[in-house]
């Protein structure tokens, strides 16, 4: 009898405990609801115009000067207008919105024009450690190195930061023009960087030097790159990134969980490019050490080489890549490459191509084909795919006798233009 009041004492004072735990529960859950209604009734706009004055409030009639002073006036919830015009200063972000109430920094889609200093920073904006940020409607331009070690960049998120929108900008004339030299559109490199979306963007016109367009590199979880028009720069559009030790924890160094879909990645060529020395190796989309990602619905069109996916790092490679539904064409050295370019470097695991056209690319009839098979491939398959080459052209190359678990089959071949392949270095033909 002792035994079970000593228990029911047991069960009233847990029930009890269970009950100021469940209020104390619900009212943090209504204090953090008051506090986002106060948050979000107090946000506000900050205008900001180059003919305005840092002691003016930030209104519409009023808009103050400096981009940056609008930042630090910037709460959660925040919209900082900027208004159309020519602005010259570097722009530091280092704040946080909420959710459902991000900071956002927006202009005039092609009218609000910031201009890059090389002597005043390397970056025209720069996000540091802060988390939903939304950024739209700049143009971004005229940012020119003036030695090797500058890496002129658009728009660069670093740091500890997650829940990055960049959106509707316009980027253009970012330059190096230097052998050794490095450039961006737009980078990323992470040291726990999670939540980006990159949507609707122009990128033209840029001298890359050793780099890409559009990157992620490093420890960079869960992205969104689409809808993108990515042209005309003399090297790589888009390329996702692992194993470059910008995280030092080697397991998560490297970009992954993420989505490159619906772009337009056209006309980009090392050909001209100083650091390649007549070269063509620039790829419309690259994936150098990414893992689990989807590339999907994009044209990617007279660049040297279509989609590549592959590791520059020995005993690493790019895992679960699926190539979906792109159209791939006038490529000037081939559609697809899969592999490390040679057997010293890393290479592939679980790739698959499935749904995509391939058309008349080797333009320059390099040997590269419609599709390239090179090193350290393991487990890809290649299925359903529409391939149509070029005369005298090849649907496929295999110049080596490496890789295992490869299984090609059920695709579609236009053998008007060409029937022949390369497979384990012999030459045969399809009938």
């Amino acid at each position: 009898m002792c035994k079970i009041e000593k228990k029911d004492r047991e069960d009233r004072v847990m029930n009890h405990f269970k009950g100021k735990q469940s209020k104390l529960t619900m009212l943090l859950i209504i204090i953090v609801f008051l506090f986002t209604i106060f948050t979000y009734l107090n946000s506000k706009v900050i205008y900001v115009s180059n003919t305005g004055k840092n002691h003016y409030p930030g209104t519409n009639n009023k808009p103050i000067k400096s981009i940056n002073k609008a930042i630090n006036m910037a709460l959660p919830g925040t919209t900082i207008k900027i208004k159309p015009g020519i602005y010259k200063e570097a722009v530091h972000i280092n704040k946080n919105g909420f959710p459902f109430l991000p900071i956002k920094v927006t202009g005039m889609y092609g009218k609000t024009k910031l201009i890059g200093n090389i002597d005043r920073s390397e970056k025209i904006i720069n996000i540091r450690n802060s988390n939903y940020i939304n950024i739209s409607g700049l143009n971004l331009s005229n940012l020119k190195a003036t030695n090797s070690e500058q890496t002129p960049t658009a728009i660069n998120i670093d740091g500890h930061s997650k829940s990055i929108i960049i959106k509707n900008n316009i980027i253009h004339d970012i330059e190096t023009d230097y052998k050794e030299g490095n450039s961006h559109g737009i980078s990323a490199y992470g040291k726990g960087i999670s939540n980006i979306q990159i949507v609707k963007n122009k990128l033209y016109n840029l001298k890359l030097g050793n780099s890409e367009a559009l990157v992620l590199n490093g420890n960079i979880n869960n992205f969104k790159v689409s809808n993108n028009q990515i042209f005309d720069n003399n090297n790589i559009g888009i390329d996702i990134i692992g194993y470059e030790g910008i995280e030092s924890n080697d397991k998560l160094d490297k970009a992954r969980n993420g989505t490159i879909s619906n772009n337009r990645v056209q006309n980009n060529t090392s050909k001209h490019n100083p650091s390649y020395n007549g070269d063509q190796s620039a790829a419309g989309i690259y994936i150098d050490g990414g893992e689990n990602i989807v590339i999907s619905d994009n044209i990617s069109a007279n660049n040297d080489i279509g989609i590549e996916i592959a590791s520059e790092h020995k005993n690493k490679n790019a895992v679960n890549i699926l190539v979906k539904k792109n159209i791939i064409k006038n490529n000037g050295y081939t559609g697809i490459a899969i592999g490390g370019y040679n057997q010293t470097m890393g290479g592939v695991k679980k790739i698959r191509l499935l749904n995509n056209r391939l058309i008349h690319n080797d333009q320059q009839q390099q040997f590269g084909g419609e599709i390239l098979l090179q090193y350290n491939i393991n487990d890809l398959i290649i299925t359903k795919n529409a391939i149509s080459p070029n005369k005298n052209g090849y649907l496929l190359i295999k110049d080596n006798k490496s890789g295992k678990n490869i299984n090609i089959k059920h695709n579609n071949y236009n053998l008007k233009g060409s029937n022949k392949i390369i497979w384990n270095k012999k030459e045969e033909y399809l009938r």
